[in-house]
């Protein structure tokens, strides 16, 4: 699917904005927050928080020599302020990919993860002479410390031979004291 296909859903950034709501990064540190875990494949590093501040968490394949690329997998979190239709926002997921350039779409789903609303996209996209292979999973978690936006992207060199994709894996848990509130399941 290409971006003239979806030209008509905003991007994430763009509805946030046409409807007046923020989203406020926030770091592994922060409080009142769900309990995340995110397991990189094996081998991988984390990522200095110096590099990319605003991130919860950057892990990477050691770079190899004579390169200047590393498979890498991006967890953002953040609190959403305003009011914003949860349907609206999981349908705009896709289009963020979809503007890549060159995209190539390998699946694109909706739903519940872990019960929380979600959507999951993955495909292939090329920048200068390079494809990349790219999954990214957004959840959105209501609880009673706030609305919290998660993005999940994993981003490799897409591969030639029959190698699999690297695989990460997300676990998103509520606080104690902290109820999740589920009144706006997605379905798939």
């Amino acid at each position: 699917m290409t971006a003239e296909a979806n030209s008509s859903i905003p991007t994430v950034a763009e509805y946030l904005a046409a409807v007046d709501a923020r989203y406020e990064p926030i770091t592994a540190e922060s409080e009142e927050m769900p309990a995340i875990n995110c397991f990189a494949p094996q081998g991988w590093q984390r990522v200095s928080r110096q590099v990319f501040p605003h991130a919860f968490g950057v892990w990477a394949q050691p770079v190899q020599p004579g390169s200047n690329w590393a498979d890498n997998a991006t967890l953002l979190v953040g609190r959403l302020t305003g009011a914003i239709d949860p349907m609206t926002l999981i349908r705009c997921t896709a289009t963020d990919s979809r503007r890549m350039p060159q995209w190539h779409e390998i699946n694109y789903e909706t739903g519940t993860f872990d019960g929380f609303p979600s959507a999951a996209i993955t495909g292939t996209y090329v920048v200068e002479a390079y494809r990349f292979w790219s999954h990214t999973r957004y959840l959105l978690v209501r609880s009673r410390a706030g609305c919290f936006w998660i993005q999940l992207t994993t981003t490799a060199r897409a591969r030639t031979d029959a190698a699999p994709p690297p695989t990460t894996k997300l676990i998103v848990r509520i606080p104690p004291g902290a109820e999740f509130t589920a009144d706006h399941e997605t379905t798939g």
